[in-house]
């Protein structure tokens, strides 16, 4: 295991799209999915219907927190996905994340 594999917990704060903020404590090493999931049962949405975006970037459900550049302390919103808005087709532009 390398050290940007170590599991370690933040804090971060999850803005949600009626505007509520909610600190959350993650696993770095957790998915975008799985936030997304945890945060979906608390709202009572659907985790498929939503997406989180972070620092103007739709964050793809596959990746890492902590390969997101999220860290303690950021705020991450979570939006609802358009309904015609397919999961494969979401692409992030002019980012580091694409790397």
């Amino acid at each position: 295991m390398t050290s940007t594999d170590t599991s370690v917990v933040i804090q971060v704060t999850i803005r949600t799209f009626d505007g509520k903020s909610r600190p959350m404590d993650i696993d770095t090493t957790d998915t975008v999915f799985n936030v997304t999931t945890i945060m979906s049962k608390q709202i009572e949405r659907k985790p498929e219907d939503l997406m989180m975006v972070f620092d103007g970037c739709i964050l793809e459900d596959e990746k890492r927190i902590q390969d997101c550049g999220i860290r303690r302390g950021s705020q991450v919103n979570l939006i609802q996905r358009y309904k015609n808005h397919k999961p494969s087709s979401l692409k992030r532009q002019n980012s580091y994340l694409m790397r």
